[in-house]
């Protein structure tokens, strides 16, 4: 096929329609009844991964699920100004004692910006911070220990990043939910 082609298929494939957003929002609908599904009345600790293309979404999301799943308190935790190196040793650190201390599976801890520690400075240079290799290895630490779910919170890049480089980590997350745009954002 010529390249003419070929560019103007990626344009036709890459616009974004209202059919598009339509199709999102019933899909959105059904990830949130099995999210809420998946995470009513555990009885165990979890891990889940979800993913919003916007914050207005990520909100939505994040209300949905606080009035979908009343057996909870929920606790919310930005991770985004702090420098983490060990996921485990942030939350016992930056966590209140009203949810480190609670009666097991009473909290679901929303938890945002940790992908924002994936490089950090050293010696004046950007470089890799670790921190995602951390994950793997302290997986086991972080399913097992706490007394509460956690919401792990990151862009569609990051999970990917996780995916590949920490896939220790990845096997053992419970589940993944990518949330797509329902409208155009201008």
């Amino acid at each position: 096929m010529p390249k003419s082609n070929d560019s103007l298929k990626y344009t036709l494939k890459s616009t974004t329609t209202e059919s598009d957003f339509e199709q999102n929002s019933k899909r959105n609908a059904k990830l949130m009844a099995e999210a809420t599904f998946a995470l009513q009345h555990r009885t165990s600790p979890n891990i889940t991964l979800m993913s919003a293309s916007d914050d207005g979404l990520k909100r939505k999301v994040k209300k949905q699920l606080k009035a979908n799943l009343p057996e909870y308190l929920f606790h919310d935790i930005d991770l985004t100004p702090h420098d983490v190196f060990s996921l485990r040793h942030s939350l016992l650190k930056l966590l209140p004692a009203k949810v480190l201390n609670s009666p097991p599976i009473t909290y679901c801890v929303n938890v945002f910006g940790l992908e924002h520690s994936r490089l950090t400075v050293k010696d004046g240079q950007t470089v890799d911070s670790w921190m995602i290799g951390q994950l793997n290895y302290e997986r086991e630490l972080i399913f097992r220990r706490p007394n509460y779910l956690i919401i792990l919170w990151g862009s569609h890049e990051f999970f990917m990043q996780l995916q590949r480089e920490a896939p220790d980590f990845w096997s053992w997350a419970t589940y993944f939910f990518e949330f797509k745009q329902e409208k155009n954002i201008k």
